[in-house]
């Protein structure tokens, strides 16, 4: 039994040497130059080994390679196109035996992958997909009688032997692949875009993997690191941790943890810390993804969603639904560069929550049905993006109710931000040129939204129904048509943001729109009531508000139905004045005054933000005020010219003082500021009409007076009237 031992034991040192004699007998860098031959044969491209190769048999078959480069493609740049520092490949012995491969461990250190891509579109890697395709063709076409000598075509051979002898029945080679670990360290994946100024890099930090087997997870972990200067995303870091479990038809990661940090040196930027984890699986045996889970948080935001992507190798399609929990737009907002102007209300932007089902291909993105929830307003609708490289939105949508007023920007003080006029420029062709404006493109849209109550420039409005359609900076609202206090309105706008100062265009109809309502939410006051109907066509052009009213142009005709001014009274106004004339103290009337009328009517045109007007018309049971003027609408301010004439037999009703009037032409003044315009009575005027009037008054008396002597004269007295003397005044030319 001892000399067996000592036989065995003998053997196994024999073995050992005869094993370290062929290592140190058969050196594999003597290979070198065959190796870089079949490579070229297979992929047409030249591979360097620079660094030294080595090999061990025991305990494990292993392979060291040193540093290596392979070229890039012909017409790219000089620099490889991977290159690397170690790789490392040990396999187990034993598997071999029984046609199994399972390598114990994959190390590689300093790998460097440059990807290119021309302006024409063509890269450097898809040659070695095409070498790939016609290799695996020629591969399974390769009969085993083509074994020749060399050890190029024994590899061939064998492979093809392998590949021959595969059935449904009988597992392959690729179905008894395990790996047991994988480790890269230091690998760069540099990426440049001939259309893009920077390039890209993608920096692996570090990428392990646990044992690769069919049917059992697969632990995952990577760092990675991106530099893209320029780029949002530059300067950032991405952490990934899950279990993969993959066989013949599908890989599923459950659960996949990802952790994306970046410290943003943007000005207003905050650093970005994100974590997500989700659920993963890519079907491709039918073609399909699907992700479920999904959970995304970080610097305030916290949302779900699921997807599912069909047709992923032919034509993709994803559908899905990303939720957006309630998060302060206010506070969030702000740590991904976006700043939220000062509102008028400062409790705006407070709340925001999402609900979006999306569909999305190569060409399009859908929002269907859609749901957004802002402050106290629902907004539910369907979207629709194509074509990305030029962009075209269409949009459908319903808004329970909307407060625009709420968000307009105020200044430091707490009032409107108007935007500062831009410095006069000449003008020359070119600042008539249809060039648009970077600032001012918008994608091209059309849609419609309809709003169930709007609050807009301090109006309220109902049942606001909005179309309209934007087209590389030009701008068609048509139609806007709401219902506004016991009223409608419909309304056509049109702009054009292409020329250096944007060109307006505005057509209203209003219908029976009451004023007091209106003109007090406008500006808390209505000294003016009534019913009113309009139609006005105006046009302006402008940045600024201030420069819009003195560009405007444009006509204007209007009614008002059974209205009230207030702040005059105009038949106490004609008494107070009527005794001032007649040396009479006025007998002042208490309480506010107005004057009610049943018709105000007219028209006018505007040039250079002046309103003229010269058929101004009110009317009332008791007079009838016409007139005409000026409104200036820049400086706010009014001149106009009016006459009161008091019908006769209404006035004879009213009593003795409104009946001396009846004659009269009063003259009117209206001037001053817009909201709060002085009336007054033309004195001058009106004195010059009470001594014409008492001049004819005397006239008629002595005509009245020789008339009666001549009939007296002839017993004919009988025959004259009271009133001879106006009589004759009104035949005779005399003035």
């Amino acid at each position: 039994m001892a000399k067996l031992f000592k036989a065995l034991l003998l053997l196994i040192l024999l073995l050992c040497m005869a094993a370290s004699a062929l290592l140190w007998l058969l050196d594999p860098n003597s290979y070198k130059e065959q190796i870089i031959q079949l490579v070229g044969e297979k992929i047409g491209r030249r591979l360097s080994i620079h660094g030294q190769i080595s090999w061990q048999l025991f305990p494990s078959l292993a392979l060291r390679v040193g540093s290596a480069s392979l070229a890039n493609a012909e017409g790219f740049s000089a620099e490889p196109f991977a290159e690397w520092q170690e790789l490392h490949l040990q396999l187990a012995l034993q598997p071999l035996l029984k046609r199994q491969l399972q390598v114990e461990q994959i190390y590689i250190a300093g790998l460097r992958l440059h990807l290119q891509k021309k302006q024409d579109g063509s890269n450097n890697w898809q040659d070695l997909q095409r070498s790939t395709a016609n290799g695996s063709h020629k591969q399974n076409h390769t009969s085993s009688a083509a074994n020749t000598s060399g050890k190029a075509n024994n590899t061939t051979a064998t492979t093809t032997a392998l590949t021959q002898s595969a059935s449904p029945s009988a597992p392959t080679w690729t179905s008894r692949i395990a790996i047991a670990s994988l480790r890269m360290e230091d690998a760069h994946l540099l990426w440049q875009d001939a259309e893009q100024a920077n390039p890209r890099n993608l920096q692996i930090a570090l990428l392990t993997m646990g044992p690769l087997a069919e049917q059992q997870p697969l632990p995952l972990q990577a760092q990675l690191r991106v530099h893209a200067a320029g780029q949002w995303y530059d300067q950032s870091e991405l952490h990934l941790q899950g279990a993969l479990l993959w066989n013949e038809q599908s890989a599923h990661i459950n659960p996949l943890q990802l952790t994306f940090q970046q410290q943003n040196s943007r000005p207003g930027w905050a650093a970005l810390h994100l974590q997500a984890q989700l659920s993963l699986l890519v079907d491709w045996q039918n073609n399909r993804l699907l992700l479920e889970n999904g959970q995304l948080s970080g610097n305030g935001l916290q949302m779900q969603g699921d997807m599912e992507g069909r047709q992923l190798f032919t034509e993709p399609l994803f559908s899905g639904l990303l939720k957006i929990q309630p998060f302060s737009p206010r506070q969030v907002l702000p740590q991904w560069g976006v700043t939220l102007p000062n509102s008028r209300d400062p409790q705006t932007w407070q709340r925001l929550q999402a609900e979006l089902p999306f569909t999305f291909d190569r060409e399009s993105l859908t929002l269907n049905r859609l749901q957004l929830h802002l402050d106290e307003s629902t907004l539910q609708g369907t979207g629709t993006l194509r074509n990305f490289a030029a962009p075209q939105l269409r949009f459908e949508g319903e808004v329970d109710r909307l407060d625009i007023d709420r968000y307009r920007p105020s200044g430091p003080s707490g009032t409107d931000s108007v935007p500062a006029p831009h410095p006069p420029q000449e003008t020359t062709s070119a600042s008539t040129a249809t060039t648009p404006q970077p600032e001012r493109l918008l994608p091209n849209s059309q849609g419609r939204l309809r709003i169930a109550q709007l609050r807009l420039a301090s109006m309220h409005m109902q049942e606001a129904e909005l179309h309209w359609q934007t087209n590389e900076g030009q701008i068609q609202l048509s139609p806007l048509q709401a219902k506004l206090y016991q009223g409608k309105m419909q309304l056509a706008a049109s702009a054009d943001l292409r020329e250096k100062r944007p060109q307006w265009q505005l057509n209203t109809r209003l219908e029976g729109i009451h004023l007091a309502p209106l003109l007090l939410d406008l500006q808390g006051e209505a000294p003016l009531s009534g019913t009113l109907s309009a139609v006005s066509q105006l046009q302006t052009q402008g940045d600024t508000a201030a420069e819009n009213k003195k560009q405007l142009q444009g006509k204007v005709q209007f009614t008002i139905k059974d209205g009230q001014i207030q702040g005059i009274d105009l038949e106490q106004t004609v008494r107070e004045v009527q005794a001032r004339l007649r040396g009479e103290i006025p007998v002042a009337e208490e309480g506010k005054r107005s004057t009610r009328f049943t018709a105000l009517t007219g028209s006018a045109t505007i040039k250079h933000g002046i309103v003229e007007n010269r058929d101004l018309t009110m009317l009332s049971p008791l007079w009838r005020l016409r007139g005409e003027g000026k409104i200036n609408l820049p400086e706010e301010s009014l001149d106009y010219h009016l006459q009161l004439a008091f019908d006769q037999e209404a006035a004879a009703r009213e009593g003795r003082t409104l009946r001396e009037l009846a004659a009269w032409k009063i003259p009117v003044q209206a001037s001053g500021a817009l909201r709060h315009p002085t009336w007054k009575v033309d004195l001058h005027k009106l004195l010059e009409q009470e001594a014409a009037q008492q001049a004819r008054e005397k006239l008629a008396d002595k005509l009245q007076n020789k008339a009666a002597e001549a009939l007296e004269k002839r017993g004919l007295q009988h025959l004259l009237p009271d009133d001879a003397g106006k009589r004759l005044l009104k035949i005779l030319p005399i003035r």
